[in-house]
């Protein structure tokens, strides 16, 4: 019985998403750009696979806008593309091109490699990088040396990514041009961040570099190398994060970093909490939110008030962060502090208070408020959920919902629960729509 509800179950949804997608997919025939590339942005992110002959189609449209869209939408459904295809997209505006590049992996690997260097030569250094990125998925080593050419070109982007390209193909890593790049500032702050993550996650000792950008007085590169440091051995870097923490005068971004690397890379050392508590009333709110996931993750004797003293803080974003963790600490006065923050409706902290309440299997009368079309998709989405778990909520309530016009994924969650409250209204239902 249960197979064939569930055999039911994925027919009704697949019908549903067919139906939706059908209406959806109309906009594909209108005489509007906008709305043509708006519709294969819908379609792309609902994951539909049934309209990529007409995207294909629509790659010779004359706007620019609806070309990009498509092909967007045919990388997201790995479509393959024709060397007849890229060759009129070759002659398109810069955007396109570099919207292109992106699908050289999906053509023959032949015939990606040849129009991936028709590609490398374009005057656009946004085109190159982007045929550059696809490079580094494909691997033709053919064109590894003119990857190297690009490694003297002035454009310090194209020059990051040729380094970038050449080490994810297996050539080697250029340590000291990554180095050079992190260390001039001369150059743009995204760059010298990228080339540092890069150096980070790819040097087989990054931490005296690490070490020293992080004691620079330049924040924007110090705090990501503080960050970085999360990733490495605890036994390695707790003496820098302990010597840091214990100087409550630092700068706030540097003690956010701080906080947040050493919950990644020392979260079973007992004296985390200790470092941590000293930041719970700090004026900065992301440093307070790292001291409470430090607090969180090392699970300590004060983890239970650090969760009560947020649930009633005024501060809706760190009654939101607490939340969840009533799950873990459902203490009385957390469980109704729960019970206080879905009863007060504020949309912030709504839908994390409903999947808590769900998963502690408790209901409020208050809920099926919640599903009222004047409240957000969101929201609406998880009382019914939480309504379904605590089976505060009928099947034919629910054969109701999916037959209505309502949002696509309301229905779908309405199918959902009638397997688990009323399976045989799946068959009737199947008769009906």
């Amino acid at each position: 019985m249960k197979k064939n509800s569930n055999e039911i179950l994925n027919r009704l949804k697949r019908n549903l998403i067919e139906s939706e997608t059908q209406k959806i997919s109309e906009g594909l025939d209108s005489s509007n750009s906008v709305v043509i590339a708006a519709t294969l942005d819908v379609l792309r992110k609902m994951k539909d696979p049934l309209h990529m002959h007409r995207a294909t189609e629509l790659l010779s449209h004359e706007s620019d806008f609806v070309v990009i869209a498509a092909l967007k939408y045919l990388n997201a459904m790995s479509h393959p593309i024709s060397a007849a295809e890229m060759s009129l997209l070759l002659k398109r505006a810069v955007k396109v091109k570099k919207e292109a590049a992106k699908l050289l992996p999906n053509m023959e690997f032949n015939q990606s490699c040849k129009y991936a260097e028709l590609f490398l030569i374009d005057v656009s250094h946004d085109v190159r990088i982007s045929a550059l990125r696809s490079l580094s998925k494909i691997g033709c080593s053919d064109l590894n040396g003119k990857i190297e050419n690009l490694l003297n070109d002035p454009d310090p982007r194209l020059k990051f990514e040729a380094i970038k390209t050449l080490v994810e193909v297996g050539e080697k890593f250029e340590h000291d041009l990554i180095i050079d790049m992190i260390f001039n500032p001369s150059l743009p702050d995204q760059i010298r961040l990228r080339a540092l993550n890069f150096y980070a996650l790819n040097s087989m000792n990054p931490l005296k570099i690490m070490k020293k950008i992080a004691n620079s007085s330049y924040l924007s590169l110090s705090s990501a190398a503080i960050k970085f440091m999360g990733i490495m051995n605890c036994d390695d870097v707790w003496e820098f994060f302990e010597s840091l923490l214990s100087n409550q005068k630092a700068f706030p971004i540097k003690i956010y970093s701080a906080l947040d690397g050493v919950t990644k890379s020392c979260r079973d050392r007992p004296d985390l909490e200790k470092l941590a508590l000293n930041y719970l009333n700090h004026p900065s709110l992301k440093v307070k939110i790292a001291a409470f996931k430090a607090i969180m993750t090392s699970d300590g004797a004060y983890a239970l008030d650090t969760v009560k003293d947020f649930l009633n803080s005024e501060n809706r974003d760190l009654k939101a962060l607490a939340i969840p963790y009533v799950y873990k600490y459902p203490s009385v006065e957390n469980v109704e502090a729960l019970k206080r923050v879905v009863s007060e409706g504020d949309e912030k902290t709504l839908v994390p208070a409903l999947k808590t309440l769900r998963r502690l299997g408790l209901n409020e009368g208050v809920v099926f408020d919640y599903l009222d079309k004047r409240f957000p998709s969101k929201v609406r989405t998880e009382a019914l959920k939480a309504l379904i778990a605590a089976k505060e909520i009928s099947g034919e309530e629910l054969a109701i919902i999916v037959e209505s016009q309502d949002l696509l994924k309301f229905r779908i969650t309405a199918l959902d629960g009638l397997l688990k409250i009323a399976p045989e209204k799946l068959l009737e239902l199947e008769v009906r729509i």
